[in-house]
C-alpha cells in the first residue's frame, strides 16, 4: 500500500503522485536484479504507473521499467494492461515501443485479443491489427533504444535488450 498511486497537486495546483518517487526506487531496484520480478508484484506497479500517468503531464521512465517487468514474463494475458500502460496518455503512446505489446509473440497475442471476452476487447484488437501510426520503409527504418537517464543508468540496460530481443513488426503481419 505504501507504493499505491496518491494523486494530489502542487503548490502551483498541477497534478502530483505523492508515492512516485518511493515507486521509482522499487522499480529502480528490480530492475537491477536478474532475472524477472514476481509478476503481480510488477503488475501491480504497472497498475500505479499507468494510475499517475493518466493524472499527470509528462512522461517519467519509472513506467518504461514497469512495462519491462511485466513483459518479461511473456504473459499473453498481459497485453491488456500493457495496452493501458502505452495508451495511458499521449506521452506514454509516443515514447513507449508498442511493439511490447507482442511480448507473448504476435500470433499468439491476436489470437488472444480475437477470442477474448474483455470489455473493450474491439479497441484493443483494432489498436494490435495493425499500426497506429505509418511504418517508414525498412531501409529508413531503425530499432528503437529507450531512452535512459544518468539516474537510472545501467539499469535501463534490461529495458534496451529486451526491446532488442523483441522482433520487429513485419508490415505484412499488420496487414
Amino acid at each position: 500500500m505504501l507504493l499505491a498511486f496518491e494523486g494530489g497537486l502542487n503548490e502551483e495546483g498541477l497534478p502530483i503522485d505523492y508515492t512516485s518517487q518511493d515507486r521509482q526506487q522499487v522499480l529502480h531496484d528490480l530492475i537491477r536484479e536478474p532475472g524477472p520480478a514476481d509478476l503481480d508484484f510488477a503488475r501491480y506497479l504497472l497498475a500505479q504507473e499507468i494510475h499517475s500517468h493518466r493524472r499527470s503531464w509528462g512522461f517519467c521512465h519509472s513506467i518504461e521499467l514497469a512495462v519491462l517487468l511485466v513483459a518479461e514474463h511473456r504473459q499473453v494475458e498481459d497485453v491488456w494492461l500493457l495496452h493501458e500502460a502505452v495508451y495511458a496518455s499521449i506521452d506514454t503512446w509516443g515514447i513507449l515501443p508498442h511493439r511490447l505489446l507482442y511480448a507473448a509473440g504476435i500470433e499468439r497475442t491476436r489470437h488472444y485479443v480475437a477470442t477474448s471476452d474483455h470489455p473493450r476487447q474491439d479497441a484493443r484488437r483494432a489498436a494490435l491489427d495493425g499500426p497506429s501510426w505509418p511504418l517508414p520503409p525498412p531501409h529508413r527504418r531503425r530499432r528503437r533504444t529507450l531512452i535512459s537517464t544518468d539516474r537510472f543508468g545501467s539499469a535501463c540496460t534490461r529495458v534496451r535488450m529486451f526491446v532488442q530481443m523483441t522482433p520487429e513488426i513485419d508490415p505484412a503481419e499488420t496487414a
